[in-house]
């Protein structure tokens, strides 16, 4: 905790302040039309639906239709209504995927909202408050860490009859590796949008444009 609260730390100039604001803004935007999404599948019935299907022609809808929306969020012009379309597909469909989610007890998503929040915030401010370019470093062991996340949880579809145990260990790696590397990674993409600001200063000083 000292070493958090009393390192060695770099203020912010007022375009830099801006500058996250704006970004911090559209990505609480971007989760309000998630969570939404999210409430009015499963209210509606159509999560149950969802569920349903065959679990190869979901994923691979979602696949295509989250990577596409990303696509499409950087192929336009900021501000064009197309840029915001894009934008708002790909929210929604992290609202859809998370869905099922609601099947879990409330009061256990409403505690780890809360524990997500707190855990965002604390995060967000290391990495807003860091010296220039201090976690940087970070991407590419954080990408890898991303690689090992994303083939544990595709290994019970591609292996179905593996053993239990081998089960239990991929869960772990999944849930406790996914927090470590997803935390990892708020840290850079925020230590990421601070040096972005100082480069955009003079050229772009909206994050949309970025």
């Amino acid at each position: 905790l000292n070493l958090v609260l009393n390192r060695e730390t770099s203020p912010l100039e007022a375009h830099q302040w801006e500058y996250l604001r704006d970004t911090f803004k559209y990505t609480a935007v971007g989760l309000a039309i998630t969570a939404g999404t999210a409430t009015l599948a499963f209210k509606n019935g159509f999560t149950y639906r969802l569920m349903a299907l065959n679990p190869w022609v979901v994923m691979g809808g979602s696949l295509v239709l989250g990577i596409g929306s990303m696509y499409g969020v950087y192929a336009t012009a900021p501000d064009s209504p197309a840029h915001y379309l894009s934008w708002g597909v790909f929210s929604a469909m992290q609202g859809l995927t998370l869905s099922p989610l609601f099947f879990i007890a409330p009061h256990i998503l409403g505690r780890a909202g809360l524990y997500t929040a707190g855990a965002v915030g604390g995060i967000s401010y290391v990495g807003a408050t860091a010296k220039s370019d201090e976690y940087m470093w970070l991407g590419g062991p954080l990408l890898a860490g991303l690689g090992v996340l994303i083939c544990s949880s595709l290994a019970p579809m591609i292996m179905p009859n593996m053993a239990l145990r081998t089960m239990t260990v991929l869960e772990s790696v999944g849930a406790y590796g996914g927090v470590a590397v997803f935390s990892g990674m708020l840290l850079y993409d925020t230590n990421k949008v601070r040096t972005l600001s100082l480069c955009l200063l003079y050229t772009s000083p909206s994050p949309r444009d970025s």
